[in-house]
């Protein structure tokens, strides 16, 4: 479409000159409308705007996340490198997904499903190590509180008018939603939801 080699995309993404978000896999994909925008010589800037998300909210949450009691929860120090490592990996991905879910109108059906397959992952791992789901939706909730307050003090958050605000809050929780719902369904199907006779039963 483009007329260049994926490694040449791969740096127009890098630098910023075209929008894309990565899969739970660490695919990288980007929308059919932004690389026509990307063909007219048309920056796209209110996506670009809203993709600084993804830094800002980083940032911010690994601020939130070392004041956090979290952060020196005993719970922790059982989870694997492995995972821990996994973990991170899903919030950036989770993070990009929201910058490209708030940034174009097509497309988000995709992006809430890569949205709720992270969810399942992220539920599966916390019942493959037995953590109630109390602990479970504790941090997807402290992850959530922060996601929003970054997307709040975006700028073009802040420029937009109460409805355009109301229409952007509304969309984050529509995706967050999704990872809520994955995440149940990840750990009940790795049978974390299951009385603790019949998972240990079930995994035998």
């Amino acid at each position: 479409m483009l007329g260049v080699t994926p490694s040449t995309l791969r740096v127009w993404a890098n630098s910023g000159a075209v929008s894309s978000f990565r899969t739970a896999g660490g695919h990288r994909r980007f929308a059919h409308e932004d690389l026509l925008l990307l063909l007219a010589g048309k920056p796209a800037t209110v996506a670009d705007k809203v993709a600084r998300l993804s830094d800002r909210a980083l940032a911010r949450i690994r601020q939130r996340w070392g004041g956090s009691p979290l952060a020196n929860s005993e719970w922790l120090s059982y989870l694997p490198q492995d995972d821990r490592d996994q973990l991170r990996s899903m919030g950036r991905t989770l993070v990009d997904l929201v910058a490209a879910y708030l940034s174009r109108a097509k497309g988000r059906t995709l992006i809430a499903q890569e949205a709720k397959a992270i969810g399942e992952r992220y539920g599966d791992i916390m019942a493959a190590h037995r953590f109630p789901m109390s602990r479970t939706l504790e941090t997807f909730i402290f992850f959530r509180s922060a996601l929003v307050d970054s997307a709040l003090r975006l700028q073009v958050v802040q420029e937009a008018g109460p409805p355009r605000q109301e229409e952007l809050l509304k969309l984050i929780h529509v995706l967050l939603d999704q990872v809520l719902l994955g995440t149940v369904a990840g750990y009940e199907n790795a049978g974390g939801g299951l009385p603790p006779a019949q998972s240990r039963a079930s995994g035998d």
